[in-house]
């Protein structure tokens, strides 16, 4: 089975000369040329003019717009009345040029009040789709609009995802909170105990204490003559 994974899927735009380990497949417009990996085969789209890079003489374009992707995993895919593929560090873009009407380029800032800047596209390699994570800035006329690049992918993270720290952090917030309580109790009983028993002691028997009950105080002497006994 044959992979149509990089280094084979749409072809790089470049003003100029095509960069290391790549080949110049056809000039496009005002100095841009289309660009595929050295080891790949260009071949010209009938309704994509940028070139598709395919593994050999036979024709892949079928595969590529089922699954499609740059020639390279570190490019970025734009469209614009087709495919066309620009290095990270560029931006695609097209012109409003009455002489270049819709071509398409890359630049690291495309200047003119006749280039709009495009976003990158999802691609898909191997049944993951995904975009070159980039900004793009949207420029017609005078006017300019920052536009930011989503980077999606086959699977997403969540914005906040529960770790086993934040329960461990909350065990022993829950322990110290048991512990502070256990001591305050303790000193509590402590308190308590204490001042009871010094109650205790300060109730004991003192000098204006009553008898206790039973107890009989035999009576004094009576003084003499103060009673007689009638003859």
């Amino acid at each position: 089975m044959v992979s149509y994974d990089p280094p084979f899927g749409y072809s790089l735009r470049v003003n100029g000369s095509c960069p290391e380990r790549t080949k110049q497949c056809r000039a496009t417009w005002d100095g841009f040329v289309a660009c595929c990996p050295s080891e790949s085969t260009c071949m010209v789209s009938d309704n994509n003019k940028n070139p598709i890079c395919c593994p050999n003489e036979a024709d892949c374009r079928e595969p590529l717009f089922r699954t499609a992707h740059c020639a390279n995993a570190r490019w970025a895919m734009y469209e614009h009345y087709g495919l066309f593929c620009c290095k990270g560090e560029d931006q695609g873009f097209w012109t409003s040029e009455k002489e270049y009407n819709n071509g398409v380029g890359c630049a690291r800032q495309p200047e003119g009040v006749s280039r709009t800047i495009l976003n990158p596209i999802a691609q898909t390699i191997s049944s993951t789709i995904f975009t070159y994570p980039q900004t793009a800035t949207s420029t017609s006329a005078s006017t300019s609009t920052p536009a930011s690049a989503p980077h999606t992918s086959e699977t997403t993270t969540p914005d906040y995802v529960s770790s086993s720290g934040d329960v461990h952090r909350g065990a022993i917030a829950g322990l110290v909170v048991g512990c502070v309580a256990g001591v305050a109790l303790i000193g509590a009983l402590v308190w308590y105990l204490f001042r009871r028993r010094r109650q205790m002691k300060q109730s004991g028997p003192g000098s204006d204490s009553q008898p206790p009950p039973g107890h009989y105080k035999k009576p004094g002497p009576s003084p003499q003559g103060e009673l007689s006994e009638l003859p």
